[in-house]
């Protein structure tokens, strides 16, 4: 298992934070995974960095729980929710894509960066304590109903029952240079001693040297399911670098938001995107 310093996990997440992370290795998602039609691909129309995607896992009530940084500074006619197999499926007119009705960013993420573009102003650096307290986390009320075939996480959090698989998923690309993203959604297995938690930090570090997430996935899901469940229990943040080979910079580990820690936010903020649409 990995074993990083909190301080060392923090800043080095934050540093490669806004880079949308993809699945490198692992394989397609068959159509037979019930895991397809819960996870939906964020197109992103119009952002500073040009046309970008990220993943967004489907909820109850036609909400999408995904990556702040994914949402940040976008506006929500440029957000286009696909309800299919790859982003050109959406582009040709042959996968239901849906608008955005409404949004909500966590505050915490939402102050940290309007701290980052103030001082980004003043050429100063960004103060640890504010980086270490900022939540990654944003969900989306759907313009409409999801497609019947789509059925939503229920379990957030880790599952009542012993996970048998830990999966790590997203349709972001297959190499770390970004090639092919978009094109699919993907997956890879991870064992538990690949995971690594700090008390009272609301992160989970996945260990990656072979194959795991990197551009393309940010705001995809870490999930562990048995027989019996699948339980949405991380949100795909960042990744730490610690090689300077760009063909490795995603050989380390992941960063995932814990969802249990943050549910009462969570749901607090569909409560909201639920009222304003009533």
């Amino acid at each position: 298992m990995l074993k990083l310093k909190l301080l060392f996990i923090t800043a080095l997440s934050i540093l490669l934070n806004g880079q949308a992370f993809a699945i490198i290795g692992g394989r397609e998602v068959p159509s037979t995974d019930p895991l397809k039609y819960k996870i939906v691909l964020i197109y992103l129309r119009n952002t500073s960095q040009g046309a970008s995607i990220c993943t967004g896992s489907l909820l109850p009530d036609n909400i999408i729980l995904t990556a702040a940084h994914c949402l940040v500074d976008v506006k929500k006619k440029d957000v286009v929710l696909v309800f299919g197999p790859n982003v050109q499926c959406a582009k040709d007119k042959q996968c239901p894509t849906f608008g955005v009705k409404d949004m909500a960013i966590h505050e915490q993420y939402a102050s940290r960066r309007k701290i980052e573009i103030k001082l980004a102003k003043a050429k100063k650096k960004i103060p640890q304590k504010s980086l270490s307290a900022s939540v990654d986390l944003a969900v989306i009320k759907i313009d409409g109903q999801a497609p019947p075939e789509y059925q939503p996480f229920t379990r957030l959090g880790f599952p009542n029952t012993k996970p048998e698989e830990i999966v790590q998923v997203g349709f972001g690309a297959t190499n770390a240079l970004g090639e092919g993203m978009g094109h699919a959604l993907r997956s890879t297995q991870k064992s538990i001693t690949d995971l690594s938690t700090q008390k009272n930090l609301p992160l989970i570090m996945v260990h990656q040297p072979d194959t795991g997430v990197c551009h393309g996935d940010s705001g995809g899901p870490l999930v562990m399911q048995n027989e019996f469940e699948a339980a949405l229990t991380g949100v795909g943040d960042s990744v730490i670098n610690k090689d300077p080979n760009p063909e490795k910079i995603c050989s380390s580990a992941a960063v995932y938001t814990r969802v249990d820690m943050n549910l009462p936010w969570i749901n607090a903020a569909i409560a909201k995107l639920n009222a304003g649409s009533n």
